[in-house]
Formats: structure tokens, C-alpha cells, sequence
């Protein structure tokens, strides 16, 4: 099957949040949770992000950042404004900006495709250091460190409106009711599964037994049976060697 390459300087993204933003014009609940979580730094073209931090900028001052005000703004601020299209640049994005509805879906994919694009960058830098590295155990170890540190984590905590929250609850609990009350990925055991209601997204298991209890089997079968629905398994094995593992 051929794989999609993936888009890691989606414009058209970038484009529609700074839109919407421009469209609202003004803090409240909504702009203030994107500026909350979208930062300067996610934006991979310079134009975007440089009009975005100045919306930024005028939120925190609880100032307006309509079209006029930013334009203004912008005239002032950015010496480069008028050769990067000035006015028109700005009001081709209020232009196309999509529905005010869809501002959070878009910040979201927005900070994703931004941390994929900053870990290829990491990928990138870690395949420098092996090329010019002439100890191979050093190369390594300086690669996991610099890919170890990195940031995964797309949705920050803070303060945040139940309200927000709810659509993806309630299409949970619909998923869960045409699915027989399962929440999560099934483990392929019913009584476990009748229990916890499956596995679900960023949940953390943790299987404790004495040693032989089977809990190297017992995740095994668990993870033969995702495999075996479609869902890509990655294992490591800290102690026990290759060998036993593949006997079990």
C-alpha cells in the first residue's frame, strides 16, 4: 500500500487560524484558548506567524484585532508590511478564513502538524550526528538524548470551559453504546474487557504479577489480538531475551 506523505508546512491551516482570528476581532472564550495554546513558534511560514504574534500581542493589551486595527498595527510595527502585501495580505486571510466553528479543529491540527514538523527537525538533527560522529556508542547515546526531551504533548493543561469538552464525551459514549459498551480497544479477553471497557487512548496499564503469573503472556495476547485488528504494536523488551519472547 502506498503511504501519503505527510504535510508538515500545512499553509492553507495557518492561513484559516489567523483568519478566524482576524474575524473575531476580539478576546473572549474562544480566542483566548488558542492564544492560550497556539504559539508563535508553530507556524512554519514567517508572514503567518508574524501576524499572528502581533493578534497576540494586542490580546494581551485586551486591545481589538479586527482588520483595520491590524492592519494598522502592522503598518507600524513591520518594516517588511507593505513588500509582503500589506493590506492585501491581511485581508486575503479574513478573506478565506473558514467558519468561526471550526477555529479550535483548526488551531488543533495546527499545533500537531508543528510538533511532526519539530521532531522531523530532532529526526534531522540526530542523523547529523550520526554521519559525523566517529563513536558510534557516543552518536547514540547523544540521539536519545536529543529525541528523549522532546515535547509530545499537544494539548496543555489549563484552565478550560466544560462546555469544550462535552462533544467529545458524548461521541464517546455513543461510540461506546453501538459498541457494547466498550469504550476503548478491545484486549481480546471479555472478562477483561467487560471490566475495564477496553483500552483507551492515552491510557497508561500497568500489569503487575509475581514472577511467572504470566504477565509477559497475558500482554503478548493482548497485543496479537490488536495487531490482528489493524493496530500497529511496538514492544520493549528491558530483560527478558528475544528468544523466550518468542517462545511465549
Amino acid at each position: 500500500m502506498e503511504r501519503s506523505i505527510m504535510d508538515l508546512h500545512n499553509k492553507s491551516i495557518e492561513q484559516a487560524v489567523v483568519g478566524i482570528l482576524i474575524h473575531y476581532g476580539e478576546v473572549n472564550d474562544e480566542t483566548a484558548d488558542i492564544i492560550d495554546h497556539v504559539k508563535k513558534t508553530d507556524f512554519a511560514f514567517n508572514d503567518y506567524a508574524y501576524i499572528y504574534d502581533v493578534i497576540c500581542d494586542q490580546a494581551r493589551l485586551n486591545n481589538k484585532f479586527d482588520l483595520i486595527n491590524i492592519d494598522n498595527t502592522l503598518s507600524d510595527c513591520w518594516p517588511d508590511y507593505e513588500n509582503r502585501g500589506g493590506f492585501a495580505l491581511v485581508a486575503e486571510l479574513a478573506d478565506h478564513s473558514s467558519s468561526r466553528a471550526n477555529l479550535k479543529s483548526y488551531a488543533d491540527r495546527l499545533v500537531k502538524v508543528a510538533k511532526a514538523r519539530q521532531f522531523s527537525e530532532r529526526l534531522n538533527g540526530a542523523q547529523e550526528i550520526m554521519a559525523g560522529h566517529h563513536d558510534h556508542l557516543a552518536a547514540i547515546s547523544e540521539c536519545q538524548t536529543l529525541l528523549s526531551d522532546f515535547d509530545y504533548d499537544t494539548q496543555k493543561g489549563g484552565v478550560e470551559h466544560i462546555q469544550h469538552t462535552l462533544d467529545d464525551f458524548l461521541q464517546g459514549v455513543e461510540d461506546a453504546l453501538l459498541n457494547n459498551g466498550n469504550i476503548g480497544k478491545q484486549t481480546g479477553i471479555k472478562g477483561l474487557d467487560s471490566i475495564l471497557g477496553g483500552l483507551s487512548p492515552g491510557d497508561l496499564v500497568i500489569v503487575a504479577g509475581k514472577p511467572g503469573s504470566g504477565k509477559t503472556t497475558l500482554a503478548l495476547n493482548i497485543a496479537r489480538h490488536m495487531s490482528m485488528q489493524g493496530d500497529n504494536v511496538l514492544g520493549f523488551s528491558l530483560e527478558m531475551p528475544k528468544r523466550q519472547i518468542n517462545q511465549k
